[in-house]
Order: structure tokens, then sequence, then C-alpha cells
């Protein structure tokens, strides 16, 4: 499956890496990605560790979707060291409705 980074390359590879996930990646910024990746996943997690790098702690950032599945967001605790989190901008009015903040 192709997708095109539209400019967050370096996120969405840090993505990949972190989540173990075979890449190839073409001259114009086209991923080459496993048909099992999903890719509006991948585009939240992509913005959430660019909202993440854009602060001085560099407190993990969640989405709602990571929020609400316990295993990725044990899994992602342990690869940052940190239980502390902040929540993607565009997630934290619905996180807040479903008391995950």
């Amino acid at each position: 499956m192709l997708y095109n980074s539209h400019g967050k390359q370096e996120f969405l590879i840090h993505v990949l890496k972190r989540d173990n996930i075979a890449y190839s990646l073409a001259d114009d910024g086209t991923f080459d990605l496993p048909d099992t990746v999903n890719l509006d996943e991948l585009a939240e997690d992509a913005a959430c560790e660019e909202q993440r790098q854009t602060t001085v702690a560099k407190v993990p950032v969640y989405s709602k979707r990571t929020l609400e599945n316990k295993e990725k967001l044990e899994r992602l605790q342990a690869f940052y060291g940190k239980r502390g989190f902040h929540v993607l901008q565009k997630d934290q009015d619905a996180c807040r409705a479903a008391g995950l903040m």
C-alpha cells in the first residue's frame, strides 16, 4: 500500500520504527507499507508524535483511539518510560466527554 506523508516524514518514520512496521521510502516521499497498516491510525500517531516533539518536556501525546486501546497504551507508556501524557489536541473534547482525561 502506498502512502504520501505530506511533509510529516520525520514523524511518520519515528512511528514506523517505534512500532516495528516494515516500510520503504521512494524519492518522491511516498511510503510503501504493508496492507495491514491502518492509515488513519498511522496518521493520528504521526500527529501525536509531531505534537510531542513541539513541546519542551517531550511528554508523550496520545489520541483517543490509543487511550481506548489498553494494550497499545501500555506498550507506548513502556516505550516512552512515562505514565503521564497529553491528549492529541483534536481529540481533547471527545476525550473529556468519554472521561479519558
